[in-house]
């Protein structure tokens, strides 16, 4: 057995040519349309083009894996972010907190997010 035969070679291209051009079917010409109706086209033409025999069988494999994988993932959330910390759910900016360069309260001499500590409004010394 022959780990990288013609025939076993050709597959691989034909899975990586199929989701490829699943890929380009869904940011080009279904555009508009929602994700659930891009990776339900992609899926179906999939299985159109499976039917067929060869290499052609293989991009319609591709085109299947690429759009019943996006639907699935979509669906289930699976690589979804959001249950992790990102962007602005790490820390809130509001007036009650001393959080990312904001006031402390009326009257602070903290004026912006790059506040220098340095100066002598801070408590330092000018010298």
């Amino acid at each position: 057995m022959k780990l990288f035969s013609k025939d076993k070679l050709m597959s691989a291209a034909g899975l990586g040519i199929g989701s490829a051009a699943g890929s380009f079917v869904k940011g080009k010409v279904l555009a508009t349309q929602s994700a659930n109706v891009q990776n339900g086209a992609v899926a179906l033409a999939g299985f159109v083009i499976a039917g067929q025999s060869g290499i052609v069988k293989s991009v319609g494999d591709g085109m299947i894996a690429n759009g019943l994988g996006s639907l699935i993932s979509d669906i289930a959330g699976i690589g979804s972010t959001d249950v992790f910390l990102g962007g602005d759910e790490e820390m809130a900016a509001d007036s009650d907190s001393p959080l990312m360069g904001t006031a402390f309260g009326t009257g602070s001499n903290y004026s912006s997010d790059s506040y220098d500590t340095t100066s002598g409004s801070a408590g330092e010394m000018n010298y």
